[in-house]
């Protein structure tokens, strides 16, 4: 759960973040993470629906494209010893 935490405490400070940079330094933190707990073999984070859209505005840039689904939402999900992030495929992060 810390990590989690840590996550989202890191992710706040988004406005920091010049938009065009935000999925692929998120994606970095989330990367970095997973790498830091080895106890750890996949680590994903899943955003609201338009939730990083409201802050990039760049949703339908990302559609179809690594770590996103087919609306561009941004959905990393980083696996131990991978090089791009996947979407998560193991739940349905369609359902509240």
């Amino acid at each position: 759960m810390t990590t989690a935490r840590t996550l989202g405490q890191v992710m706040e400070g988004y406005r920091s973040i010049p938009p065009a940079e935000r999925r692929e330094c998120f994606n970095m933190t989330i990367r970095q993470a997973l790498v830091a707990n080895h106890e750890m073999l996949s680590l994903y984070v899943n955003w609201t629906p338009d939730a990083l859209d409201a802050l990039d505005g760049m949703d339908a840039d990302y559609a179809n494209t690594s770590g996103a689904d087919e609306t561009g939402r941004f959905i990393p999900a980083w696996a131990v010893g991978a090089v791009t992030p996947g979407t998560p495929a193991s739940f349905s992060y369609h359902s509240p």
